[in-house]
């Protein structure tokens, strides 16, 4: 009963983004349905201008609600975790860098 003491923009219930550990992001990780935006980090995506566009780290994997992303880099952990909400939307471009992974011919 905690409400009746406290206002109630206390209990916000806004749903915070969590931080898999690394087992748990190593797990889910190849299951191609647990990657959203194809394993592209949506910092990179919302900041484009600003970073270079790269995929996440499979072993750098935040929840926000029951969608999981994978992230580039421990600063853009930070940003999502700080503002999840504007990174969510973040949506793949139309024309996506080549791969960095050399293609074998033979």
């Amino acid at each position: 009963m905690p409400e009746r003491y406290v206002d109630e923009t206390v209990f916000n219930h806004e749903v915070l983004p969590i931080q898999l550990k690394a087992h748990v992001a190593a797990t889910l990780v190849y299951s191609s349905k647990e990657k959203q935006l194809n394993g592209y980090c949506p910092v990179c995506l919302i900041l484009g201008k600003d970073i270079e566009l790269s995929k996440g780290q499979d072993l750098r994997m935040v929840q926000y609600g029951n969608v999981r992303y994978l992230i580039s880099s421990q600063e853009n952990t930070f940003k999502f975790m700080e503002e999840p909400k504007r990174y969510i939307n973040a949506k793949l471009p139309v024309k996506l860098p080549p791969a960095k992974n050399p293609i074998t011919l033979l």
